[in-house]
């Protein structure tokens, strides 16, 4: 690994890799195509070139970033991370074995499986609605937000190291704060601030609601987000366990400290859409995650910075569907 370069797994899911000077929730940027706080026109260097990196950051189909023509394939994934990072040359490098591996458990023809990587919810729902891809891996907050639009049915989760995905924890300068009612119109800088109906509803269990509570600044860089705190530039940053970890083996991290951590998250989770995939193609792609990462997928995926993949259903979901409502 570089001294510069991290593979690394960000947000709630796999990411792609992020530079290292300065590199899974609610954010703070508002416009055009920004549906109940989520963005849909914000990308940084390509979501989340490796794959998740994830956390997020962040997962394994999840940074591809294949052009394709107006018509998908039911058997083409989507994935929709808002303010992922990743670019696509890299994502076709690292992700077409994997891809090419799922076709051959599956038994499908080779090349039969394409994807596309979106950071933004406005345009994964433009791409979904002309394309009409079989499946995707999304952003917890993503799923949340589009499960009954799109009759997503999950198949499995992405499995990342660390616990990357499972939890947020909300980071301050020691001593600054004691709990989340003293940042109150505080700024919080971090790459998880691009869902707010998730983090407000969810990772904050309602007691906020971020876009008043907080002053967001959204970036794609956890570093960027704990190196602000550390130089008094923001006042807290959200980060996950991988980040975490990270973050106290640095030496900005030394004079930083959690003093509020989420709920337990289930993790990104692999759907098909009911509408577009045929029910035999969803039962092999549910037989098939879980060995892709073994034996000759197993470099692949950890390259990639993805352990495996875990079995989910709907109801993996149903203690942050409660929270989140609807």
């Amino acid at each position: 690994m570089s001294k510069h370069n991290m593979n690394y797994v960000g947000k709630q899911g796999p990411h792609v890799a992020y530079r290292r000077h300065g590199s899974h929730g609610p954010g703070s940027i508002d416009g055009p195509g920004c549906i109940d706080g989520l963005d849909g026109s914000h990308s940084s260097h390509g979501i989340q070139g490796k794959l998740l990196a994830a956390m997020v950051g962040s997962l394994l189909i999840a940074t591809l970033a294949w052009a394709r023509p107006a018509a998908a394939s039911p058997r083409d994934f989507v994935v929709c991370m808002p303010l992922g990072e990743g670019s696509g040359s890299a994502a076709t490098r690292h992700m077409a074995p994997l891809l090419r591996r799922m076709e051959k458990l599956a038994g499908w023809p080779a090349g039969s499986i394409k994807g596309k990587y979106i950071t933004g919810l406005s345009a994964c729902l433009s791409y979904v609605k002309r394309t009409k891809p079989g499946f995707a891996l999304l952003s917890q907050g993503v799923y949340l937000q589009m499960r009954r639009a799109w009759g997503l049915k999950v198949i499995g989760r992405v499995d990342m190291p660390r616990g990357a995905g499972k939890r947020l924890y909300l980071v301050v300068k020691k001593g600054s704060a004691k709990n989340l009612a003293d940042l109150k119109g505080k700024t919080l800088k971090s790459n998880h601030v691009a869902e707010r109906a998730f983090l407000s509803k969810v990772i904050f269990r309602g007691k906020v609601r971020v876009g008043r509570f907080f002053h967001l600044k959204p970036t794609n860089s956890p570093l960027r987000g704990f190196k602000a705190v550390h130089r008094g530039r923001a006042d807290a940053t959200l980060v996950n366990d991988d980040e975490l970890a990270i973050m106290k083996k640095r030496r900005e991290g030394a004079d930083l400290e959690v003093i509020y951590k989420s709920p337990r998250l289930p993790g990104m989770p692999v759907v098909a859409f009911r509408r577009n995939a045929t029910s035999g193609d969803t039962s092999a792609l549910r037989r098939v995650l879980p060995r892709l990462c073994r034996g000759p997928g197993k470099a692949t995926c950890t390259s990639s910075m993805i352990r495996g993949f875990l079995s989910g259903s709907n109801a993996t979901y149903h203690s942050i569907q409660r929270l989140f409502g609807r």
